[in-house]
């Protein structure tokens, strides 16, 4: 805790660090104080944003493939790192390999496939010197002969071992993956080859046919087919070799998906025995672990139901989620000298190497770049606990995330393999795979009613457009053979800058002076702007400034639009209530209600005159300055409307954070009365709910200690994590066939719309409308919403504004590393 906020004073009202007793809590609340603590994000040792920055020397190049960095050794003074490369004389061709074709030596089949293992030193983490080959292939025929990658390093009071990813030749869908491993007395080698891995792959399924698909007739074990991503530990005296274990027909119908595994030993050269409570995660598509107090953090990257989470595990084999992030680096090489000394506490990291990789292109090649991060204990770093943190444009017409034509197709799959059994094993299983019985289902993502990758496409009429914003769409409805959705829209001369600017003519928001409007489609695609619908009141009425983030409710033959409102020049301490009004017809004419139908909850007293929504004397409700994003649902026979609360002095001591609440009415007008378990909630920035089967879903994005998680409230109002997505859609307007049937069985949503933001303007820009697609229906299901290996996003994303290292933190990162970087620490000599 800064000193500054640990000398404030207590004041009246403030939350507590304890669970409250006086009162009933939301599930979420629960998760809030048992799991994240009360200030979630902003004080947990496990949350950080990631930084990223281009490294020299063993960078971006043109013909050049280098990713998979190890563990980053420091042996005095200098930084040592080893890595796949490729340099082959044709980028990739998948068909080079049978049944095709006789698999020759000039392409590769995959961005790793003929490649070797080399070094390189730096003396200061970002420029690096290029050392040249480290552990070539292995002879022909020989279990390492096609390609060797992905590598790890260990480091003895004698030796260097090397474990790696191993193929022998030829390189097909159905090759097993190994780990060999290679040692030496120097870090520049020479590396002596062990003749055989130190690791294979479990007990074999059998294969569908001989045509090197990856169609099963029988599962084996969950390890099966590969053994990736060696990373080896040394903790209790053995040396731990973690990897990620991959089965056989792992993209087929049955399929379980991807999980790590560690293995055990009492030298480094072996045998390694693997542990019985593999896999000990159950997300996570490359390994990456370091000793962190007296366990393990493990960061688990875009695959699986934990995707995108920090993990920590006190015995190295249970790992829970200690903080969901946005993204994590990929094949994350951590420095972190603690690694082998097998003493604790551990220390965490602040960086290491990671790769941007290009396999969504399915061309050119990976290339390494370094890693920030606050993920060192009892050290806070500044400007690594971003929150609500978005995507750039780009991001959303990626290859991965763009809607493509397979996306409008059924999902079939090619075979019925033998069903394995779904009932929890009798013995003993990690906690990781408790929670896949428990919570998420035996087939993870692939079986999840609650997993859905989100496609994006541009839309017409409403799409992007200079000058012009629009976003906050509404639910969609459908009205006779027409689409309709409400939204914000803002035309104004001036460009918005902020409170301190705004004037009666300048917004201050992209939001601020801004009337909803409507429009119509007859696809979802091609939309027809309308005009306006519900415009900012006169000058005095409650809504005179800005009426925006809109919502729809059809209800016994009328409409009713619900939307945030603000009144007055724009200021800190501006409350933000919620008004309505109703119409005989989708196309209007409105009337509004002449006060708000849900006003924000007691607040406390302000401290001063100044304008700071944080200065004050007492503290209120949970929801005392702002009710945003009004969603309406008919629900149990009434009317729920669920908002996002923000309370005055969020950010007094630490951020309290956001959440969502509900009001329940008979009647569309009112009265409205919260619920008493509100916050319901203990992330998300917009909200996003449906009903489902007899609950309710809700998509909490962004922003939160349960950001970009899929929840699911049998009764609406207790909503437990069921899944998690990558690329949420912002200010999500679904559409929700059944949102106001209140028919106890709800279907789910196949696609809405969402907004973004412009690119080259950033913050400054108009945001405007998009379409999103996602299999999330009950009726519909459709190809490539899901696949086993993990959706990659574009290189541009690194190094876009909110994740790039700023000139400022890389004298920070420069300046830390001075001070508390070590040489690493071999194990010691018993060992």
């Amino acid at each position: 805790m800064r000193a500054a906020d640990r000398d404030k004073p207590r004041l009246p009202g403030e939350p507590g660090l304890d669970k409250p007793l006086d009162r009933p809590l939301s599930a979420a609340t629960h998760r809030l104080y048992d799991q994240w603590g009360r200030y979630q994000d902003s004080t947990s040792e496990f949350y950080t944003t990631f930084k990223y920055s281009r490294v020299t020397g063993i960078g971006k190049e043109a013909g050049v493939t280098r990713r998979d960095p190890t563990t980053v050794l420091r042996i005095d003074g200098m930084y040592y790192v080893w890595y796949t490369r490729r340099e082959t004389a044709n980028d990739r061709d998948h068909s080079n390999k049978p049944p095709h074709r006789e698999q020759t030596w000039d392409a590769p089949v995959f961005d790793w496939d003929l490649a070797e293992i080399w070094y390189a030193t730096s003396q200061d983490g970002f420029n690096w010197v290029e050392r040249g080959l480290a552990v070539t292939r292995g002879p022909a025929g020989a279990y390492d002969g096609r390609s060797v990658f992905t590598p790890d390093v260990l480091m003895t009071q004698k030796k260097f071992y090397l474990y790696y990813q191993a193929v022998d030749y030829p390189y097909q869908t159905r090759t097993r993956n190994s780990v060999g491993m290679s040692w030496a007395t120097s870090p520049h080698g020479p590396w002596q080859r062990a003749d055989a891995p130190v690791l294979r792959p479990g007990s074999p399924g059998e294969w569908l046919g001989d045509d090197d698909s990856d169609e099963v007739m029988r599962y084996g074990d969950w390890d099966s087919h590969k053994a990736h991503d060696p990373f080896i530990l040394v903790r209790g005296g053995k040396y731990w070799l973690y990897y990620k274990g991959q089965p056989m027909g792992w993209t087929s119908k049955y399929s379980r998906g991807i999980g790590w595994g560690v293995a055990i030993a009492d030298r480094p050269e072996g045998p390694f025995i693997k542990s019985r409570l593999n896999p000990v995660t159950n997300s996570g598509h490359e390994t990456c672990l370091f000793p962190y107090g007296e366990g393990l953090l493990a960061i688990c990257g875009h695959d699986g139901p934990e995707k995108d989470t920090i993990q920590y595990a006190a015995d190295g084999l249970n790992f829970d989620v200690a903080a969901h992030v946005t993204l994590p680096p990929l094949a994350a090489g951590p420095f972190a000298p603690d690694s082998y000394c097998d003493t604790q506490p551990g220390k965490g990291i602040t960086w290491g190497l990671s790769h941007i990789a290009t396999e969504e292109m399915k061309s050119g090649n990976s290339y390494i770049v370094r890693f920030d991060c606050n993920l060192r204990r009892g050290l806070e770093r500044p400007g690594f606990r971003g929150t609500n943190i978005r995507f750039p444009e780009a991001v959303y017409f990626s290859p991965d995330v763009a809607l493509n034509e397979r996306n409008m197709q059924e999902l079939t799959y090619a075979n019925e393999p033998e069903r394995p059994s779904e009932a929890r094993p009798a013995g003993p299983i990690s906690r990781a795979m408790e929670r896949v019985y428990d919570s998420y289902g035996v087939y993870k993502d692939q079986g999840s009613d609650f997993f859905s990758a989100f496609r994006y496409s541009a839309i017409g009429g409403i799409g992007k457009e200079q000058g012009v914003t629009r976003r906050d769409p509404s639910k969609v409805i459908k009205v006779g053979d027409a689409f309709y959705v409400w939204y914000t829209r803002r035309q104004t001369e001036l460009a918005w800058q902020g409170i301190a600017r705004a004037s009666e003519v300048r917004p201050a928001w992209d939001w601020d002076m801004a009337d909803i409007w409507y429009a119509t489609s007859r696809d979802g695609f091609h939309w027809e702007e309308q005009g306006p619908a519900v415009r900012r009141g006169a000058t005095g009425a409650f809504d005179d400034r800005a009426v925006f983030t809109p919502d729809i409710l059809a209800f016994e033959g009328k409409y009713f639009l619900y939307y945030q409102v603000i009144q007055g020049l724009w200021k800190h301490r501006s409350i933000h209530q919620i008004g309505m009004a109703w119409a005989d017809s989708p196309d209007g004419p409105w009337t509004k209600l002449d006060q708000p139908i849900l006003r924000p909850g007691r607040r406390g007293d302000f401290a001063g005159e100044a304008d700071d929504a944080a200065g004050i004397s007492s503290f209120g409700e949970w929801d005392s300055h702002k009710l945003h994003d009004p969603y309406v649902l008919v629900y149990r026979g009434q009317i729920w409307l669920y908002y996002k609360g923000v309370q005055f002095g969020r950010t007094y001591r630490h951020d309290l954070g956001v959440g969502w609440g509900v009001a329940v009415a008979d009647d569309p007008r009112g009265p409205f009365v919260k619920s008493p378990l509100n916050p319901l909630t203990n992330s998300g920035h917009e909200t996003f709910l449906y009903p489902y089967r007899a609950g309710i879903v809700a998509i909490t994005s962004v922003e939160g200690p349960e950001k970009n998680t899929v929840q699911y409230a049998p009764d609406g109002l207790n909503f437990e994590v069921v899944g998690k997505v990558t690329v949420p859609p912002v200010a999500a307007g679904p559409y929700v066939p059944d949102a106001f049937a209140d028919s106890g069985d709800g279907r789910g949503v196949t696609w809405g719309l969402s907004h973004i933001q412009h690119d080259n303007e950033g913050r400054m820009a108009n945001g405007y409308l998009l379409r999103f697609d996602c299999n999330l229906s009950r009726d519909v299901q459709r190809a490539d919403f899901y696949r086993a290996w993990n959706y990659r996003l574009p290189e541009s994303v690194y190094f876009s504004r909110d994740f790039a290292l700023s000139d400022q933190m890389r004298v920070e990162a420069m300046q830390l590393a001075a001070e508390i970087d070590e040489d690493t620490t071999e194990p010691p000599m018993r060992l």
